[in-house]
């Protein structure tokens, strides 16, 4: 007998084996197949499904108090808190935006005139961010001792090197578009093309550009 018939062999008899327990244990093998199918697809419930859009969850600035870790039944309001809302923050997201508007409008301008403008004032803006200083109990602390530092971008992100930063503070402003370079944004010129190219997505515009541009 070859090695391949002996291999046969002992498939065909390992399935007849299994064939044989299935019929002489029919309800516990089903049983057990459901608690293993169950136990494996129980993560999926945790995934949202295609459409859901984000989770926003707010908290008042008065009176907050950091969740506990693990539920309380004596509080009634954690029923329409997130499962993911709870323990301290990680980290905190500070935004800033800046309203600006284009007047008096002309008919002559363009769209690129009309975005230029408001985004110029970004440069300025992230140079007083980073030199923003503030005193505490212990001592003088710039943007470099709060912000949150990171060394390396994550594979799936490499394609995106020229836009997020790779070491320091996490700081992501429009003025990444053009690696934080006035000049270089003075020089561009088509800027709404160079915001494409890393977003297929159109920009919608309108006969209303001459209302306000938020960054």
């Amino acid at each position: 007998m070859t090695l391949t018939e002996r291999i046969r062999e002992k498939i065909s008899q390992a399935f007849y084996n299994h064939g044989l327990l299935c019929a002489s244990y029919p309800i516990p093998i089903i049983l057990f197949t459901a608690v293993c199918i169950l136990t494996c697809c129980y993560p999926l419930l945790k995934l949202p499904l295609p459409g859901t859009g984000p989770v926003e969850f707010t908290t008042p600035v008065k009176d907050y108090s950091i969740p506990p870790l693990e539920p309380n039944p004596r509080h009634t309001d954690q029923s329409d808190r997130p499962d993911w809302y709870i323990g301290s923050p990680v980290a905190y997201i500070q935004q800033i935006f800046v309203k600006a508007i284009v007047s008096p409008w002309n008919k002559n301008l363009i769209a690129v005139d009309v975005f230029r403008a408001p985004l110029s004032r970004v440069f300025q803006l992230v140079e007083e961010v980073r030199n923003h200083v503030f005193q505490d109990s212990t001592g003088t602390k710039g943007l470099e001792s709060v912000c949150l530092q990171v060394t390396d971008l994550l594979p799936g992100l490499k394609k995106l090197r020229r836009l997020l930063p790779e070491h320091g503070c996490l700081l992501i402003s429009p003025a990444n578009f053009w690696k934080n370079d006035r000049d270089h944004f003075d020089s561009d010129l088509d800027i709404i093309r160079t915001i494409h190219q890393y977003e297929p997505k159109t920009l919608q515009t309108s006969a209303s550009l001459k209302g306000s541009f938020d960054f």
